[in-house]
């Protein structure tokens, strides 16, 4: 890359997918994919912490099972929140088994 040339730029939305099943995150990756957007994939909510962490400009959004095992829940984007990272705001949860979390509806 000559000194004046500027790094090519990224066309496409990134979304981090953060599932512990690994048969949802391939169904909820076909979607993001289907839809346009590149899939970055992370087993647990320690890993997805750890990636954003690595390069917190390369990930868009977030797309996270809520119901986890290691940092489940909020506790990925209260950390990310804590350090003042924009990506905080751009977080979406899902979860399959929702009468189990511990939340109440209403």
């Amino acid at each position: 890359m000559e000194l004046n040339e500027r790094p090519a730029e990224r066309t496409r939305l990134r979304v981090l997918i953060v599932d512990d099943e690994p048969e949802i995150a391939e169904v909820a990756a076909e979607f993001v994919e289907h839809a346009g957007l590149e899939v970055i994939m992370a087993p647990d909510g320690q890993a997805a912490l750890d990636r954003i962490l690595a390069d917190p400009a390369g990930i868009d959004v977030v797309l996270r099972d809520l119901a986890m095992p290691t940092l489940g829940g909020e506790a990925v984007r209260d950390e990310l929140a804590r350090r003042q990272l924009p990506l905080a705001r751009h977080f979406v949860f899902m979860c399959g088994d929702y009468a189990t979390t511990g939340r109440k509806s209403g």
